[in-house]
């Protein structure tokens, strides 16, 4: 089974997306939490699968899919 390693997006069951690093299947770098349920972009800082920052900001489901959808992220439906 391929683990997750490098740039990439996963989707949770909830709808909420991430976007960013990860390294070994966890989540590691610099990354962005689309948070569809709160309408919220949520900028992540995580060493090897502990969040270690982040900064929370409003959003709109707009803005959220917009941001999903900018060029160079990998997206998969």
């Amino acid at each position: 089974m391929r683990k997750m390693h490098g740039q990439g997006t996963l989707h949770f069951r909830n709808g909420n997306v991430y976007i960013g690093g990860f390294e070994n299947d966890l989540r590691h770098g610099m990354g962005y939490l689309l948070d569809y349920q709160n309408t919220s972009k949520v900028r992540e800082e995580w060493v090897k699968g502990k969040r270690i920052n982040f900064v929370k900001t409003a959003s709109t489901r707009e803005d959220l899919d917009e941001h999903l959808n900018k060029e160079g992220y990998y997206h998969q439906n």
